[in-house]
């Protein structure tokens, strides 16, 4: 954490109209005043959650130091890595991996590397989360409860390139969700220029002209 930064504490009402949190503003201190002042009129799970809200990087590893559990379980019991994945958030992904964040993590079979493929965000930071995940061997083939897996995720949401990235991975093509649906039919749903670069392909077409259509850039993800 950078030394003489300040931050501020906005009411926690203001996060939410549905908020339950009773609001707390201490205006501008430096973080480190900060943090000490709502450690002491706070739960700090709360104040966790609520800095994991706001994506303050430098203030949730402060809370982590003080040795709040890096696997808390917040809304819907997803970790902490869960949600910064949710939101292709990977300054905060990489600061949870390194305090033992498991990427492995699933809740009701809904997981991790799922969270990262439906994430909201540009398509350049959803593919460095999932690449991310699946360097700390997160599960490519893993499916949730309607037999989905993250590829058909990234399908269905039209990335493109994290599509390439998980096939590269070793992610089964030919994988079927509950109502039959498979990679190919989900992309067919989309209107991306991959979608339409493997439209065309036959299903006797070898494995190979299907990688061909990945991106040049993810041919090094091979290695």
């Amino acid at each position: 954490m950078a030394n003489g930064s300040n931050v501020r504490v906005v009411p926690g009402g203001d996060e939410s109209s549905e908020s339950d949190d009773d609001g707390w503003g201490i205006g501008f201190m430096s973080e480190a005043q900060c943090l000490d002042k709502i450690l002491h009129t706070e739960d700090k799970n709360e104040v966790f959650k609520k800095a994991l809200t706001a994506g303050n990087v430098s203030f949730i590893e402060e809370l982590l130091n003080t040795g709040i559990n890096v696997e808390s379980s917040l809304k819907f019991g997803w970790t902490p890595l869960m949600y910064a994945a949710s939101v292709a958030n990977v300054e905060l992904m990489y600061l949870l991996l390194s305090r033992g964040a498991n990427a492995s993590f699933e809740k009701g079979d809904y997981s991790i590397l799922m969270a990262a493929c439906t994430a909201s965000g540009s398509e350049e930071q959803i593919l460095k989360s999932v690449e991310l995940l699946l360097s700390r061997n997160a599960n490519p083939n893993a499916a949730c409860k309607k037999k989905m897996t993250p590829l058909m995720y990234a399908a269905r949401e039209g990335h493109s390139q994290v599509v390439g990235l998980l096939v590269v991975h070793g992610s089964q093509v030919n994988a079927q969700d509950k109502g039959g649906y498979t990679l190919f039919s989900l992309l067919s749903l989309t209107a991306s220029p991959f979608q339409r670069k493997i439209q065309n392909l036959s299903k006797e077409d070898p494995i190979h002209k299907f990688i061909t259509a990945v991106p040049e850039a993810l041919k090094s993800h091979k290695s």
